[in-house]
């Protein structure tokens, strides 16, 4: 495990490529925005509706599985459209 300054560098850049990533996936991937929109419609409707602690834990945990599958179904299609450009 580094520790120190050096491994610290490391842990701010690695938090810097994950931001760029998402920025990406907002700019390229139209069904992301879909996701945006309605991931900010379920932080809303659980303030208005005032969840309670266990359910705002599955409702962050669904929010992050469905972001999770939509780069990882995203990083296959463009790992596919790169290898095999003639399909589409």
């Amino acid at each position: 495990m580094n520790t120190g300054k050096n491994g610290f560098v490391r842990l701010i850049k690695s938090f810097g490529y994950a931001f760029k990533g998402i920025y990406h996936l907002l700019r390229s991937e139209p069904n992301t925005r879909i996701h945006l929109l309605a991931t900010a419609c379920a932080l809303i409707a659980g303030i208005l509706l005032r969840i309670s602690k266990s359910e705002w834990c599955i409702i962050l945990i669904v929010i992050a599985l469905v972001w999770a599958s939509e780069a990882f179904n995203t990083a296959i299609e463009k790992l596919t459209d790169h290898l095999f450009p003639e399909y589409n």
